[in-house]
């Protein structure tokens, strides 16, 4: 039971939150760069 707490525990934790939203900035980033080349190119 603990250990499963723990896990529940990791997903609501803050950092992996912020890596979370680091990679969401990410791919939308990405996606923003690749419409932009292809706009130009």
């Amino acid at each position: 039971m603990k250990k499963s707490r723990a896990r529940k525990v990791n997903y609501t934790d803050p950092r992996s939150y912020n890596v979370n939203l680091f990679w969401i900035f990410f791919l939308v980033t990405a996606a923003f760069v690749g419409l932009v080349v292809l706009m130009l190119f």
